[in-house]
């Protein structure tokens, strides 16, 4: 008897099998993501948030803080008052003309000859935070009042690069920093290079332009008098980056900052007057316009990137030194970046100093040990006390008294 024996077909699986793998996985967890992001919506809607209904400790970001080192994560739907150290939510107004324009090359650009008013109370309330009046000379800085006796032609110039903190919004032009600076080295004349949301970028642009003025004087025997001071801040580089937290609440900041980077070899790549961030970067620039929207990545305090690394500080060292190019050109024989306190300076002081760029490192300084009265105004901003403390420091440390 012959024995007929089956044989088994192997079952062969679809060459295409990976392909609908692959496809069902994404499916399934965006399927997963909408329904973490429509009960995230539901919290919204209904006013609570989940943090809270699961007793859940807040975590601060790790990756970046805001312009004066406040912790980041902020559970939504409470009012910024009941938010421990955080300022309190205000409302600002300038009454008059403006004192700066939107720029398609630079961002923003200040009026020159310009003088505005500015005031800002607390939301709901008539309690003013500030009022002080903004003078814009006809280099487009913010006017700094002569010291009494002063060659205001012939001094040597003491230029203060920055954003709001250098600025000083919230106070008179007698109390910012640089105005007070001039006050501790009556030998130069300062020059309030800065304005209120710039960050490295846009400086670096506007030092390298001549429709900003502020050239030394060309008399040989000031030129290793003449001094500039970047006042850095942490947010800075979120300023240079533009992570995706800069892209929540409808920002539209990051239309503001032209775009630098810098390639594999760490030289710089200098943008084309007018490119920004968005026309930069356009294929990140939708992915995270697109993410920004998500309730529930914003609970759970999702950041790209996630932190900063070698590229990032190469990126802002970079700058900075294209800004100390742009200042020496200019009559300045170098750049010091000096730390705000609180900031965060010890992985970016070597990538500075590789480039030759000085450093003052006041990011230990405890402001309330040194300043009589409040540290900051009610948003957050520098008092005038603050602004004393830290130009008499800036000018004692670069030995500027004689």
């Amino acid at each position: 008897m012959v024995s007929i024996r089956k044989s088994k077909r192997r079952r062969q699986s679809s060459p295409l099998f990976p392909f609908f793998s692959v496809l069902t996985g994404i499916f399934l967890a965006l399927v997963f993501f909408g329904i973490l992001e429509a009960a995230a919506r539901i919290f919204v809607i209904s006013g609570h948030d989940p943090w809270f209904l699961l007793k859940v400790k807040i975590p601060e970001m790790k990756g970046w803080q805001d312009p004066l080192n406040l912790p980041v994560r902020l559970p939504s739907k409470l009012p910024l008052a009941k938010r421990g150290t955080h300022p309190v939510p205000t409302a600002g107004a300038v009454v008059g003309p403006s004192y700066v324009i939107s720029s398609t090359k630079f961002g923003t650009l200040a009026i020159p000859n310009s003088k505005t008013r500015s005031k800002k109370v607390v939301f709901h309330s008539d309690q003013v935070i500030y009022d002080a009046v903004y003078s814009m000379d006809i280099n487009r800085n913010r006017w700094v009042p002569p010291a009494q006796g002063q060659d205001q032609l012939n001094a040597a110039q003491l230029l203060f690069l920055g954003c709001s903190i250098v600025f000083g919004e919230g106070v008179g032009d007698s109390e910012t920093l640089p105005a007070r600076a001039q006050a501790y080295a009556p030998g130069f004349r300062a020059v309030n290079f800065a304005l209120p949301g710039w960050g490295p970028a846009n400086i670096a642009l506007a030092t390298g332009s001549d429709e900003y003025g502020y050239r030394a004087p060309q008399d040989s025997r000031n030129r290793k008098k003449n001094q500039a001071v970047y006042v850095y801040i942490d947010d800075h580089m979120r300023r240079l980056v533009a992570p995706l937290s800069m892209y929540r609440g409808g920002s539209r900041w990051m239309y503001v900052i032209p775009y630098y980077d810098v390639d594999s070899r760490g030289r710089l790549i200098e943008p084309t007057p007018g490119v920004m961030i968005p026309q930069g970067q356009p294929v990140r620039h939708f992915l995270l316009t697109w993410l920004s929207k998500s309730e529930f990545l914003r609970w759970m305090n999702f950041e790209w990137p996630t932190r900063y690394g070698d590229h990032e500080f190469e990126r802002m060292a970079a700058v900075l030194a294209k800004i100390q190019e742009n200042i020496r050109a200019r009559g300045f024989e170098n750049l010091t970046v000096a730390f705000y306190p609180g900031s965060n300076s010890q992985y970016l002081v070597p990538y500075l100093n590789s480039r030759g760029i000085r450093t003052l490192d006041y990011s230990k300084v405890d402001l309330a040990d040194f300043v009589s009265g409040p540290v900051t105004l009610r948003d957050g901003h520098p008092s005038p006390g603050t602004h004393d403390f830290l130009a008499k420091q800036i000018v004692n440390d670069l030995d500027l008294t004689h």
